[in-house]
């Protein structure tokens, strides 16, 4: 082709084209200019501007127009400069009327129109310039999280600086944007999680970019260092921590080689303190990779300046080598370090606080929390400290509690309360800005409190609870907060038996907050005080309170359960019982608070009375309110209704065996009401139950007539005939095989007894041939049935002679007949025919002996009892002496021959039958004609060979004469009672055999099961013990009641003495000492005695209870030698002069004695001289023996006069010796007196002077002056007085007028009266657990 062929583009066309989008580019960026732009318009030209660029671009490239090129970089610095002023714009007026966003686009926009301008003639460094566009752009984008649009702006200009010739470069800003550029691109990468690449942008920065300068140097290292900490930030694995490391031994090498490119000291400096910078985080590093060792180079390192210059001092230092030495276990090490923070003025908060935090986890111990505690203190005045950072540092020593032993837990509350009260931390909290950071601490103090007394550790918890407080203003919002800890405290010191001080707490409580919870804490207390009274009316306070719930009164009863104050208990319960008539909705069942007071109850002896009214509450409501609706319905009401029989049958049993018979037969009426019940309308299986009740019910009846010794009234008697019919309709509907076998017997015998009363005899014959008929008759039954028709008023020989009669029948068909009751019953036999019926009825009576001598045929020697059979043999033959004497030979033969029968079966009669044999012969003589000589021969070898008759042989006692045989009840006073209340042994046998329903136990005699302990053998051996050797066991007796306690009070060393053998063991032994114990208010109006006579002095030492410690220390730093120290101890009276006593003997003083009545006692110190020497009549007799100048002589006579002068006035007894050597001391010192001068007119001394120095007790009152010329009265009280004051009681003391008197007048006397103190501390109780409320056992 030829160039002509060649076509040529349309210059003046394309030319035209480029106008209009520069043109419309132009315009644009026109309105850019303006500022008024609103978020709406602004993103509208962005993407206008977008556009346009993009149609401006499809025309490049534009190297042949450079007017076209310059053009369009002027547009595009236009664009940028608005861009510049509307971001200026927007930072100065805050209004943020556009977003970021628009105006980065703005950049953007304008960075890709410079370059494509690209290279421009006449502009310096064009690529620069375009470069320097985007990465200020892609900083911006960087800024605003726009990772990605950042990454393009850094790679565009990399692309374009990529071009150029770097060692061309010599300005030093473009090379800065060389590295800055690289640097951006690098950290973009690394947002976007591409590590290598940053990583490897660095390295190759590191080759090329450095260009010598101390600038690029320290970039480059900072960024590294960046780069480093961004890795620790985000990971803690051991491939994290090494990359940081690397990071950082890269910048600190930089670092290195940096400093020698520095030019100045400021430079060198700079890159010192980066140097430094990375080796601490470097230290960071190796401590959380363990590298304990490292840590301390590196931090030696620093300190010592190891890189030029003065060493580093940085506030962290210190917290890197304490973790280090933590790190080691060095921890003398790491104190040090800690301690050393002090020093370190203005060390930021954070520091020093996360320092105290790392050192008490490390170390974790008491000495640990009290270093933490005295840093934090020693910097609280150094540093700026927050209350914020006080909660963190308490929060820290107490910990949460996991895996720290009771011990270690104690002791940091103990730092943390030491912290807490501190004045200077406490004012942290003062300001109102600090509201949140006083309610954070107080939550840390309560929360370590709570937990001390979750665990009982009751006197720790009470002195953080205290703490607590201090952070609660007293002001109206925290009212609550402060009565709630108030309680809390009161609930600690309660767990401590500190009952005063929780008293305090809860009344303070009270005063702020008046609610329930306050009051059942008052009441807690009160029964913590053993103050029954007091809890009760506490009862009656709580059901004031406005928020009260009868669930309190459940909890109290509990409460006084556990404290064993059953009172209380029972106060409670009943009060409970109040809402349940008010139709209240109650959380637990009336029926379930009445067992639980029934139980209450019976935890304490003789309430049967209260039990009964509160198991008659129970039927009433049950009646009232219906079986199912009170009990409950099926199984559960069963078992309540149950529960009720039970215990009322239980303790109609005990009551009857009590002798209580009025209480019992209430219980077992009660029981066979509950039998009776139904439940869900069905029979219960109790029909035995409720005929038993009604039985035992007619027995109780009758053992209290009998008790009372009065007989039932009709109605009575008709109330039993209607019990004992419901128990023959109950007897008539059970089968034989379900009826216990005493039933029945029981039911015939009481019934015979009622229908004794009323004399229905066909009655009581028709109940026993009933009874008899019955399978459940037995021989022991009918026996007794017969004995008791004998016994009483009420005798029925027709039932006796009937129930006898089957008795022996019964025996004797028996395949082993028991011929002791056999003997008993025939005996019986013949004592009813014999009396009853008299001598009609002869022949039955022989019978009767006829059949006794059939019995006894056959039998071996001693099988049946000889007694008997003597007794029947004897009767006999004594029967046939009546009708000798009539002459009425066939009759006396007949008994005679009987006799002569049963004689010859027993044993041991041989002798006495042949004597029978010759009496016979004897007085049949007249009758069968023989000579008389030869009768009277007979009979005289009949006297002197035979035996005596006796009329009323010795006879064997049968064990059914008296119902005794029972072994469980053979001494109990009930079946004394039944005994001589002439019931049937098998009353008490129901009485004990019926098992009881609660328990659900057979009573089972021990004597039937061998290798079992037989008790009650055991008790009657000892019984048996007393009764035979009653002298030993008497002796015995008095020796240790009586004979011991009063040798060992005779021989104690500590003990009660009076004051006059007080004053002669003073005086006599030189190891006595007189103790003074009453306190100073008493000593200063009545001092001690005065001992200087004796060469004595008195030690005064006040005694109280509250402080004996105290009292025993000042006692023996007084005492030089207390093992050979005898004491006694002087108190107003006598209250705690014996408990000191005790004390002081427990402790090592040899004796230790209490004065009787003290000081102002009857027989006490003061009444001491009135005794020797105030006697009027002993002041008559000295004026009446006088005594001569050589009375000194004579002493010895003059005293024995007046000795025994005042004996006989008084009418006493001479025979005392001891009473006269009394007199004979109050002579010794009358004769002291009289020779104080020729007479008592002459030579007249005070008052005082009279009292011997052992013995005299000064009164300190303020006296007034008066004359030496004028004497008080001897006696200073008259004989009126005295008298008067001998009536007195020992708590009056007189006191002598101070006034002037003349000795012939009265003084007059003051009383002042002196009252008791008592002391009785508080008792302990045992933190126990109330006690569920019982479940009823089946029957």
């Amino acid at each position: 082709m030829r160039i002509a062929e060649i076509s040529s583009p349309d210059l003046r066309h394309q030319s035209d084209h480029h106008e209009r989008v520069l043109s419309q580019l132009e315009s644009l960026i026109i309105q850019a200019e303006n500022q008024n732009h609103s978020p709406e318009t602004l993103s509208t030209l962005s993407s206008d501007l977008r556009q346009t660029l993009s149609r401006l671009s499809q025309l490049a490239p534009f190297s042949n127009n450079n007017s076209l090129k310059l053009r369009i970089w002027k547009l595009s610095y236009r664009l940028w400069n608005s861009c510049v002023d509307l971001s200026n714009s927007a930072s100065v007026s805050r209004s943020g009327g556009f977003s970021k966003e628009s105006v980065a686009g703005l950049r953007h926009v304008a960075s890709d129109l410079l370059s494509l301008a690209a290279d421009v003639s006449g502009v310096p460094s064009p690529a620069v310039k375009s470069a320097f566009f985007y990465h200020k752009t892609g900083l911006i984008w960087h800024d605003l999280k726009k990772f990605d649009l950042a990454s393009t702006c850094f790679e565009r200009a990399t692309e374009i600086v990529s071009k150029l010739d770097i060692t061309r470069i010599s300005d030093s800003g473009e090379k800065k944007l060389l590295l800055d550029i690289n640097i951006a691109r690098s950290r973009a990468a690394w947002e976007v999680l591409d590590r290598n690449l940053a990583i490897t942008l660095l390295n190759r920065a590191k080759k090329s970019l450095l260009f010598g300068s101390f600038e690029h140097h320290k970039s480059l290292a900072s960024q590294y260092l960046v780069f480093a900490k961004s890795v620790l930030s985000k990971n803690n694995e051991a491939s994290s921590l090494n990359e940081a490391l690397k990071l950082m031994n890269e910048a600190l090498d930089l670092c290195e080689k940096g400093q020698a490119e520095a030019r100045t000291r400021e430079e060198t400096l700079e890159l010192k303190e980066l140097q430094s910078k990375t080796l601490r985080f470097i230290s960071a590093v190796h401590l959380q990779k363990g590298e304990y060792e490292s840590v301390i180079k590196c931090v030696r390192v620093l300190r010592e300046g190891g890189f030029g210059g003065g060493g580093d001092h940085h506030a962290s230092l210190p917290v890197l080598a304490m973790k280090a030495w933590l790190g080691l276990g060095r921890y003398g090490e790491a104190e040090r370090e800690l301690r050393g923070m002090v020093a370190i003025k203005g060390i930021p908060e954070g520091i020093w606080v996360s320092a105290v935090e790392a050192y008490f986890q490390a170390a974790g111990t008491a000495a640990g929390a009290e270093t933490a505690t005295d840093v934090f203190l020693g910097l609280l005045g150094r540093c700026h400290v927050s209350a914020k950072a006080a909660v963190r540092v308490a929060h820290r020593v107490v910990g949460d509690g996991e895996d720290v032993n009771e011990g270690a837990a104690k002791l940091r509350s103990k730092v943390v309360a030491e912290l807490a009260s501190d004045e200077r931390v406490q004012a942290l909290f003062a300001s109102d800005t600090a509201a949140k950071e006083r309610t954070a601490m107080h939550a840390v103090l309560w929360n370590c409190a709570s937990n001390h007394f979750r665990s009982k550790d009751y006197e720790t918890s009470a002195e953080i609870f205290e703490k607590s407080m201090l952070y609660l203003p007293c002001d109206m919002e925290n009212r609550v907060l402060r009565a709630k800890s108030f309680r809390v405290l009161c609930l600690c010191y309660l767990g401590l038996s500190q009952l005063d001080r929780a008293q305090e707490y809860i009344i303070e409580a009270e005063k702020l907050e008046p609610n329930i919870a306050s009051a059942f804490l008052k009441f807690k207390i009160y029964l913590q005080k053993n103050d029954q009274n007091g809890a009760i009316e506490q009862i009656l306070a709580m059901k004031m309170c406005l928020d009260f719930s009868p669930d309190f009164l459940s909890l109290s009863a509990h409460e006084a359960v556990a404290c064993r104050a059953l009172p209380v208990a029972v106060a409670s319960l009943s009060n409970l019982l109040n809402f349940y008539t008010s139709k209240t909705a109650m959380p637990t069942t009336e029926v379930v608070v009445l067992r639980t007071l029934v139980t209450i109850l019976t935890q304490e002896p003789d309430n049967e009375s209260e039990v009964l009214k509160y198991c008659k509450r129970t039927h009433a409501r049950a009646s009232e309110l219906g079986p199912d609706c009170f009990f409950g319905k099926e199984e559960v009401g069963r078992r309540e209704l149950n529960w009720f029989a039970a215990t009322s049958w239980n303790f109609g049993t005990k009551c009857g065996k009590e002798m209580k018979y009025e209480l019992c037969i209430e219980f077992l009426r009660l029981a066979s009401e509950f039998y009776g019940v139904l439940i869900d309308g069905k029979v219960e299986e109790n029909s035995i139950m409720v005929c038993k009740s009604l039985i035992l019910t007619v027995s109780a009846m009758i053992a209290a007539e009998n008790q009372k010794q009065t007989s039932l009234v009709d109605t009575e008697v008709k109330h039993a005939v209607e019990l004992l019919d419901r128990a023959a309709k109950i007897l008539t509907s059970l089968s034989t095989g379900t009826m216990e076998p005493d039933l029945l017997f029981m039911y015939t015998f009481n019934a015979c007894d009622i229908h004794g009363r009323i004399n229905n005899s066909e009655a009581q014959l028709h109940l026993v041939k009933r009874f008899a008929s019955s399978k459940a008759c037995n021989p022991k039954h009918l026996l007794q049935l017969g004995l008791t028709a004998l016994q009483g008023p009420r005798s029925s020989p027709q039932v006796a002679t009937f129930a006898l009669n089957e008795c022996l029948s019964a025996l004797l068909s028996s395949p082993l007949p028991d011929y002791e009751n056999v003997a008993l019953t025939v005996r019986k036999l013949v004592a009813v025919s014999s009396v009853h019926k008299g001598d009609t009825d002869d022949d039955a009576v022989h019978s009767m002996y006829k059949q006794a001598y059939r019995i006894m045929v056959g039998l071996k020697e001693g099988e049946y009892p000889s007694e008997e059979g003597k007794w029947l043999a004897m009767t006999a033959w004594n029967r046939g002496a009546v009708p000798v004497r009539l002459g009425q030979v066939d009759l006396a033969k007949k008994w005679m021959n009987v006799g002569l029968e049963l004689a010859k079966q027993v044993a041991g009669m041989e002798t006495y039958r042949e004597s029978q044999l010759l009496l016979y012969s004897y007085r049949l003589l007249p009758f069968l004609h023989i000579s008389p000589s030869l009768s009277m021969e007979s009979l005289s070898m009949v006297i002197s060979s035979s035996l005596p008759l006796q009329n009323h042989p010795k006879t064997h006692k049968s064990p059914f004469s008296k119902p005794t045989n029972l072994p469980l009840f053979r001494h109990s006073n009930l079946l004394q009672t039944f005994t001589k209340t002439h019931l049937s042994f098998t009353i008490i046998d129901l009485f004990t055999s019926f098992p009881s329903l609660a328990s659900e136990t057979t009573i089972v005699v021990p004597s039937t099961e061998p290798g079992k302990i037989d008790l009650e053998s055991i008790v009657v051996s000892i019984d048996d013990f007393f009764n035979r050797y009653p002298f030993f066991v008497a002796g015995c007796t008095v020796i240790w009641l009586i004979v011991i306690p009063i040798t060992k009070y005779y021989l104690s060393k500590c003990k009660y003495i009076y004051a006059n053998d007080a004053f002669q063991k003073i005086r006599e032994d030189p190891n006595a000492q007189l103790l003074d114990i009453r306190n100073a208010k008493t000593l200063v109006s009545l001092g001690s005695p005065n001992l200087n006579s004796l060469n004595k002095s008195v030690v005064q030492l006040p005694f109280t209870e509250e402080d004996e410690d105290g009292f025993l220390k000042n006692v023996l730093n007084n005492f030089a030698d207390p093992a050979n120290t005898v004491v006694c101890i002087l108190d107003n009276f006598d209250g705690n002069s014996l408990k000191a006593a005790e004390l002081l003997f427990k402790n090592g003083f040899k004796e230790a004695y209490a004065i009787k009545d003290g000081v102002r006692g009857k027989k006490g110190w003061l009444q001491l001289w009135d005794m020797m020497f105030l006697d009027p009549l002993f002041v008559k007799l000295c004026a009446r023996y006088p005594v001569d100048d050589e009375i000194s002589v004579g002493m010895s006579k003059g005293c024995f006069r007046i000795a025994f002068s005042i004996a006989s006035k008084k009418k006493r007894v001479w025979a005392s010796i001891s009473h006269v050597f009394d007199v004979l001391l109050r002579c010794r010192y009358c004769t002291w007196y009289i020779s104080l001068g020729h007479n008592n007119q002459e030579s007249v001394v005070t008052q005082e002077k009279f009292l011997p120095p052992s013995v005299h007790i000064v009164s300190k009152k303020k006296k007034k002056k008066v004359k030496t010329s004028q004497q008080l009265e001897i006696n200073g009280v008259n004989q009126k007085t005295r008298d008067k004051n001998d009536g007195s009681s020992s708590g009056i003391v007189p006191v002598v007028q101070s006034e002037m008197k003349d000795p012939a007048h009265v003084n007059e006397t003051k009383s002042i009266n002196v009252g008791s103190r008592s002391s009785s501390p508080y008792p302990n109780y045992p933190d126990m657990k109330p006690p569920s409320s019982p479940t009823p056992s089946k029957p």
